[in-house]
């Protein structure tokens, strides 16, 4: 270890070049996409930011098949994230009648639309679109005559409209740039992007940026591991899910009764002692515990090496290795990849667990 650097100030250099590293990574997709779709963003009132930019395939690449949500619990999610929109939607106030319109009818229904000209750029601007909404139904469904219910609108929609921001080309383009941004870290984590007003745009975008920082964190801290345990002669056997945690299990040299699993959990590693069995001889019962005990001793070599490369580890569970309480072969699941099955909506959802 450098004697310059703490372990803890090594850890918060190589997070903050991870996170720089991201970031550029980020901007030049983001400017790849912005060149190849270039003048196809507007700003419209009703929905916010339109483009052409979608990923490829709907149906995304291989993914863990853990955590995963239930249909259920999805298509309850669509259905609140539809009754969110469908405040924010005028046709049910411009549905067309059976008999023709009368003129002034026509001229209502030309007020309502008229409401469009203002544009869906902040969290303000949808709360006023969605009282507006609210308002015009209640009017437009009331018992007064059409004269009564065009004035009333047409006051309304008048100073909903001088409410309204206005946009200059540089605002503009800050929304274009922001939301090619937000493309390119729904294409750098296999999803499509769903948001089109700019102020949730911007929430999302954090959000996202947040969920690759952090499995990006994972990956390079995954890496390391599997760097150190090859240093101290352990051999990777495979991808594996112990108590809902994905990681890998390692075989250990000189212990062939016991491997370990290591894995990433929270903020922590998971490194947990793996028995061959426990349906055995108290014999055998006993070497497998004494395996046990000279694998959880490697944790502290594997502490020091992570340091030194600027990771520090927590440990999630530090007892010691008792044969009744280890986990053995049997609670191994191996790790299962799904191969262009999911829809992207599926594992859009599934990252929410990740915040």
């Amino acid at each position: 270890m450098s004697s310059s650097y703490t372990a803890a100030q090594l850890e918060e250099m190589r997070k903050a070049k991870l996170r720089q590293q991201l970031s550029e990574s980020v901007q030049a997709l983001r400017d790849q996409l912005r060149t190849k779709h270039d003048n196809q963003v507007t700003v419209s009132a009703s929905s916010g930011v339109v483009t052409s930019v979608f990923i490829e395939d709907e149906a995304v690449g291989d993914y863990d098949d853990v955590d995963e949500v239930s249909e259920a619990a999805f298509a309850q999610e669509q259905r609140e994230q539809a009754a969110e929109r469908e405040e924010l939607d005028f046709s049910s106030l411009l549905a067309a009648e059976t008999r023709k319109p009368t003129r002034l009818e026509q001229e209502l229904e030309a007020w309502i639309a008229k409401a469009d000209e203002r544009p869906i750029v902040s969290e303000k601007d949808e709360r006023d679109r969605a009282r507006l909404i609210t308002e015009l139904k209640r009017i437009k469904g009331s018992d007064t005559d059409v004269e009564d219910k065009l004035r009333m609108i047409r006051m309304r929609v008048t100073s909903y409209l001088q409410g309204a921001v206005k946009l200059t080309e540089q605002d503009r383009e800050e929304i274009g740039s922001a939301y090619f941004e937000y493309c390119a870290l729904c294409q750098l984590l296999g999803i499509q992007p769903t948001e089109t007003l700019p102020h949730r745009v911007k929430t999302e975008t954090a959000r996202l940026f947040a969920v690759l920082e952090r499995r990006k964190r994972e990956e390079y801290v995954m890496t390391t591991m599997h760097e150190i345990m090859a240093e101290l002669g352990c051999t990777p056997k495979d991808e594996a899910v112990l108590d809902r945690v994905s990681g890998r299990v390692y075989s250990v040299e000189g212990h062939p009764l016991c491997d370990v699993f290591i894995g990433i959990d929270g903020n922590g590693i998971m490194f947990e002692p793996i028995g061959e069995t426990k349906d055995c001889s108290l014999e055998k019962r006993r070497s497998i515990e004494r395996s046990a005990g000279a694998v959880c001793s490697l944790y502290d070599r594997i502490e020091e090496k992570a340091a030194e490369r600027g990771v520090l580890l927590r440990r999630v569970y530090h007892e010691p290795a008792q044969f009744e309480t280890m986990c053995v072969q049997t609670d191994v699941q191996k790790k299962t990849r799904k191969r262009r099955q999911r829809a992207a909506s599926e594992k859009q959802q599934t990252m929410r667990t990740e915040e």
